[in-house]
């Protein structure tokens, strides 16, 4: 896989759950601030929407879902639980080696 710091922040987010197989939004969310130094509020939601378009791209999918008790994105917020597309590995796989 790719270096990091040559991805921009929307493939690290590609390459993470790539790595990891399944994930929380709000723990992606995190790693990708932590790894590019953006950790302001406006990142932590660019981040989010990335994760609902590429679900939405089918590169990702939604394989669980709950409500947050606020110590994620807010009370009652939905949160999700990603994992890779076959069609996502593929691309990921493509672009990312």
């Amino acid at each position: 896989m790719a270096d990091d710091s040559k991805l921009t922040m929307k493939s690290m987010l590609v390459k993470l759950l790539y790595e990891k197989g399944e994930a929380w939004d709000y723990e992606l969310v995190h790693e990708i601030q932590e790894k590019s130094r953006k950790t302001t509020d406006y990142w932590k939601w660019v981040i989010r929407f990335w994760t609902i378009e590429l679900a939405a791209s089918n590169i990702f999918k939604v394989v669980e879902a709950a409500v947050d008790d606020g110590s994620h994105f807010g009370t009652d917020k939905v949160l999700y639980r990603f994992q890779m597309t076959a069609l996502g590995k593929e691309r990921a796989e493509e672009l990312l080696i």
